[in-house]
């Protein structure tokens, strides 16, 4: 994964806003300084409100020399297409896009052959315009490792299975294990050990409060917390007063009885942080509203409801999209990005029917939303 965050994906954009390469952007004069241009993208880059779910936000372009790999897998995945159209030419944003696109479905929780096919063919198309574009002297050693990137997926699975980031979460668990430098490999075996036998141990205690114990020192406590359906719900509740008279439609459509249902701002599904478009409005933090559901369609939260019968309900708005259509052959067109056009009717789903999170951002005017692959949660 390093190879092509740390290695293409960053050459890839260093080579583009290098002075040599004006004629890759529209209406710029050779005599044109690129300081605008990198201006002009981070207008729109720093405007995006990310997910809890990945870990760093969106920083300028000026700082792209301190990005860390979870940053440049963001600006491939999602960020640099929105952020680039209307200034980079078609041509050149087509190429990037298939670059973009090969990653995509090489991070998703399952691959089909077919969808392994299409990759493979974006990489190779990725690499030859490459060095059309570039010249040879750019092709450096990863752009040709990118081409066999594909055999790898059949021999041991979706890419983030094997790339790095696993490895470099072990390596800071294992610098927290030790506090001096008298006998380092010991006080790491030690501790370790002692790290990965408590949680186990706590499965065999029947004593409450040493089970008690356990817990306030392995998890973090919540102020205000609730269970319903296998779904946790976050923060203060609210009486089902605060519901509009079409959610409470919804909600009695599905034989839920109002008058003693409690409306929330926050839950946790699956270990994933969802909240409601008010939340976010209120609190601007990251705008976690955004999900896909069983259908792959896409809808905002309006509000997570506890019903009486301890069942938690979602009232979801659909979100209707365009595909940002980047190439004539269909199989190669950039689709995991949409632009929003409008806002559907609102109806009320259960939490097993999410699909997965969604990034919704906008950078200015235009509003985008991608569903965000398995392989770039909580790097």
């Amino acid at each position: 994964m390093h190879c092509i965050l740390l290695g293409v994906a960053r050459l890839h954009t260093n080579l583009l806003l290098e002075c040599v390469w004006k004629k890759f952007w529209i209406d710029m004069l050779p005599e044109d300084s690129m300081d605008y241009m990198i201006s002009s993208v981070d207008k729109q880059l720093l405007k995006i409100c990310g997910v809890f779910s990945i870990t760093r936000s969106a920083r300028s372009l000026t700082q792209r020399k301190l990005w860390r790999a979870s940053e440049w897998c963001s600006w491939l995945l999602f960020y640099c297409i929105p952020c680039l159209r209307g200034l980079l030419k078609n041509k050149y944003l087509l190429h990037l896009s298939l670059l973009s696109k090969a990653m995509c479905i090489l991070l998703q929780n399952s691959i089909t052959f077919e969808l392994v096919k299409v990759a493979e063919e974006a990489l190779l198309r990725y690499a030859f315009l490459f060095s059309k574009y570039f010249g040879f002297n750019e092709m450096k050693l990863n752009i040709h490792l990118i081409t066999h990137i594909t055999q790898g997926i059949l021999n041991w699975g979706p890419i983030w299975i094997h790339n790095t980031f696993a490895f470099e979460g072990a390596n800071r668990t294992l610098l927290l294990c030790f506090h001096s430098p008298n006998k380092v490999c010991k006080q790491l075996a030690r501790r370790y050990s002692i790290m990965r036998t408590v949680t186990s141990l706590t499965a065999s205690l029947s004593c409450r409060n040493a089970i008690q114990f356990c817990e306030n020192i392995l998890e973090r406590k919540l102020q205000y917390f609730a269970c319903c359906d296998k779904v946790i719900l976050l923060g203060k509740k609210y009486l089902h007063s605060s519901l509009s008279h079409e959610e409470e439609i919804c909600l009695r459509n599905k034989s839920v009885g109002v008058e003693k249902c409690e409306v929330y701002g926050r839950m946790l599904h699956n270990g994933i942080r969802y909240s409601c478009v008010y939340y976010v409005s209120e609190k601007r933090r990251n705008d976690d509203s955004c999900i896909m559901i069983k259908g792959n369609a896409i809808v905002t939260i309006q509000k997570i409801v506890a019903a009486p019968n301890n069942e938690a309900w979602l009232i979801v708005r659909k979100v209707n999209t365009a595909v940002l259509d980047t190439s004539s052959e269909k199989h190669l067109t950039f689709n995991h990005v949409a632009n929003v056009k409008s806002y559907g009717d609102i109806f009320c789903i259960s939490p097993r029917d999410i699909l997965c999170q969604c990034l919704f951002f906008n950078t200015g005017d235009v509003y985008y939303v991608s569903a965000i692959p398995y392989g770039c949660l909580g790097d």
